[in-house]
């Protein structure tokens, strides 16, 4: 009922018992029978302020718990993922809005001295689609040579260009860096696809390369 039909109903109700009331034998029949035509005759010509009047907005999310919440019931992330975050600054959510419907979402799960792990999500917010990423990658094996690997999680410093569609990923073996890998995947068709991997192994040099945009290119496509 919305506040108008109620308020109707209280000043029929009120009037029916100032005048009528207390010398009628039958009060609360006729004011069942009179209130009632009133209730009906303004639900006939308001039928949406009871729409409008329960519809309570909701309001954006504001702290960083609310964001993560908010786009978890989108996403989905694990329980894992979540249960691993323990920052309460910061959202651990990074948002790159594409156009009116597509979005990027890098999320991360937890942080490390230097580096961090990040699930990545596509986002079709018309379409309702949400692709959990997976990422082609190299990893070192124990004779210290590198093999394809797929993994739904990256380690490193994952971030993307939305200007482009291309998620690099630095992830590096010691904190002074100069060793590690740098992969480069681009937004095709909905999933990220890798383009290149460089990595340099040796930690050990005598002059390191700083920059990992000129370590070894171990693959391109």
């Amino acid at each position: 009922m919305s506040v108008s039909q109620k308020e109707a109903l209280d000043v029929c109700y009120t009037s029916f018992m100032v005048n009528f009331g207390k010398r009628s034998l039958f009060p609360v029949g006729v004011f069942l029978l009179v209130c009632g035509v009133v209730f009906v005759v303004n639900l006939k010509f308001h039928p949406h302020q009871t729409a409008q009047t329960s519809a309570t907005p909701q309001s954006p999310p504001q702290t960083a718990q609310e964001t993560r919440a908010h786009w978890r019931t989108i996403l989905h992330w694990s329980d894992d993922c979540e249960s691993s975050w323990q920052s309460s600054q910061a959202t651990g959510v990074d948002i790159s809005q594409l156009n009116n419907d597509e979005f990027v979402v890098l999320v991360t799960c937890n942080i490390a001295a230097y580096q961090k792990n990040v699930a990545v999500y596509y986002y079709n917010q018309t379409q309702k689609v949400v692709k959990p990423q997976q990422f082609l990658t190299m990893d070192e094996d124990a004779q210290h040579h590198l093999v394809k690997s797929t993994t739904d999680l990256l380690t490193g410093n994952p971030t993307f260009d939305k200007s482009t569609k291309t998620l690099t990923n630095l992830q590096l073996s010691r904190g002074a860096g100069g060793c590690g890998s740098l992969g480069t995947y681009i937004l095709q068709n909905q999933n990220f696809v890798l383009k290149e991997f460089r990595a340099q192994l040796n930690c050990n040099l005598k002059n390191p390369q700083i920059d990992p945009s000129k370590w070894p290119v171990v693959l391109r496509r």
